[in-house]
């Protein structure tokens, strides 16, 4: 062998749907659990599968991408024998890396790891999968996100949608079975029946299925505006212990609801918020008091302090959402106690 003679480096990124042999590819498109290529949702080599994308280092380290298939990607072209290169690859939003392959050998578990040249021209492959929690959704993706815009199974009974996606408008719509929801968040102008086709908040009790009984809010600062209005099916609602606010209105009509938990983290209750519900016990949680107001911001004409004992007995606390307080007065947690 030569000495300083040189091999070239190949690699490949596997991220969301090879099109071809290795360089061949295209921009990420919308893709789900069943673009995936092996049985176990892996990338197989020279196969063609709608749920990877192939990039190809090449001479003089020169990549065969866009920056929306791949970011990040180095360690190309020609590389002296016996010297080290830095090969990395990053991997969209939705996917979980299984690590850099040459053939069906794995070379290493990590995104970025330092390579070796031997004396032969080496091609290696960074496989990816959709990640489990994503395999029901049609999405598609970026390093920075994903968006999720339709179903595999339309007959799922839960949804659950990971913190770092966003939903279409009408992305759930047909999800006639559904009975459970989880959402990130719901906060600006958000509300239930936009993931089912309404296009606004009155239309909520015509596009919701039937079936849902549950929504979880894992996320978020407030629960918008008529988030939940007239949500007649829903028994139960599980707010965030990330979430300030309840705005107005925002299980206005959710017949259905009985209970509820009130985070400690929530420091406003807006007005009508509970209104309409079938509120039988309100667990709120935390220590000091909540005022009553006929406004949140300015001089109020009436206000007060909530008693205690209104909030401490769930089925008392109940009554105090839904009817006590809830037609004319905003609630206001306060720093100070009872006094």
């Amino acid at each position: 062998m030569r000495k300083g003679s040189r091999r070239k480096v190949l690699a490949a990124l596997a991220a969301a749907a090879l099109l071809g042999g290795l360089g061949a590819f295209a921009a990420c498109g919308e893709t789900g659990a069943a673009s995936s290529g092996g049985s176990d949702g892996t990338s197989a080599p020279g196969s063609q599968s709608a749920g990877e994308y192939a990039v190809e280092f090449v001479a003089r380290g020169l990549i065969v991408a866009t920056e929306r298939c791949a970011s990040d990607l180095s360690g190309a072209g020609f590389c002296d024998v016996g010297a080290a290169a830095e090969v990395s690859c990053s991997v969209f939003a939705g996917y979980d890396f299984l690590g850099w392959y040459e053939g069906e050998t794995l070379v290493s578990g990590e995104r970025t790891f330092s390579y070796t040249m031997p004396d032969r021209e080496v091609t290696l492959e960074a496989r990816t999968r959709v990640s489990e929690e994503m395999r029901n959704f049609r999405f598609t993706s970026s390093a920075a996100g994903c968006t999720i815009s339709g179903v595999v199974d339309a007959t799922a009974k839960e949804i659950s949608v990971p913190a770092y996606a966003s939903v279409k408008d009408g992305a759930f719509a047909g999800c006639d079975s559904l009975e459970s929801l989880t959402l990130p968040s719901m906060e600006a102008e958000d509300f239930l029946g936009r993931y089912f086709g309404a296009e606004n908040y009155v239309l909520n009790e015509e596009d919701i299925p039937q079936s849902l009984k549950s929504v979880e809010i894992t996320g978020g600062e407030e629960v918008a505006e008529y988030a939940f209005y007239v949500c007649l099916s829903l028994e139960r609602i599980a707010v965030a212990e990330s979430v300030k606010k309840i705005s107005e209105a925002a299980f206005y009509g959710c017949a259905a609801l009985k209970s509820i938990a009130i985070p400690e983290s929530v420091e406003k209750i807006g007005l009508y918020a509970f209104r309409g519900t079938s509120l039988e016990s309100a667990a709120i949680r935390g220590e000091g008091s909540w005022q009553y107001s006929d406004t949140d911001s300015g001089t109020p004409e009436v206000s007060g302090v909530i008693p205690a004992e209104e909030l401490s007995d769930p089925a008392a606390a109940a009554k105090s959402l839904s009817q006590t307080y809830a037609g004319f007065y905003l609630l206001r947690k306060t720093a100070s106690p009872d006094v």
